[in-house]
């Protein structure tokens, strides 16, 4: 139950720091870029509550093993556990802020454009956007997504 109770704290935590990044230290700086950093917080906050999902259910022994690392808990979370509580919307979510963030990783160019975050490859075929709305819409499904985790591992 401990990893359980750590992982609820995480998410609570992430979600907490991309609110404060989001809400007070991102109209201060006004600097877009500061919109990927707050996605790399939601995208914490949903693994944590992922995790926290996975280990309850693997305690009950109703999945398999799964490794510790993103990749084989979200393989997991999809094979295992999307339909069976319906978090289809939320598994869109997570794919989208994993991308984001691996697109970050390889993109040859970044810049601002109208308080929007753009990455692109370098032929400019590959764009990808973030903006303030897109981040406060990850934060909502995030902080929902935690809430519902926590009532079914409570439930327990």
């Amino acid at each position: 139950m401990d990893k359980i109770v750590q992982s609820r704290r995480s998410a609570l935590k992430s979600i907490q720091m991309a609110k404060y990044l989001l809400n007070t230290t991102y109209p201060l700086i006004k600097e877009p870029k500061t919109l990927l950093s707050i996605s790399d917080h939601i995208f914490n906050s949903f693994m944590s509550s992922v995790s926290m999902l996975l280990v309850s259910e693997r305690n009950k022994k109703t999945i398999p093993p799964f490794h510790e690392t993103t990749e084989s808990k979200i393989n997991s979370f999809k094979q295992n556990l999307v339909k069976k509580y319906r978090f289809e919307d939320y598994l869109n979510t997570i794919e989208i802020i994993n991308n984001l963030s691996k697109h970050h990783k390889k993109s040859a160019v970044e810049f601002s454009r109208d308080r929007k975050f753009v990455l692109c490859d370098s032929q400019f075929k590959d764009i990808k956007i973030i903006s303030e709305q897109d981040v406060k819409s990850f934060i909502e499904k995030a902080a929902e997504f935690n809430e519902k985790i926590s009532s079914v591992v409570s439930n327990e």
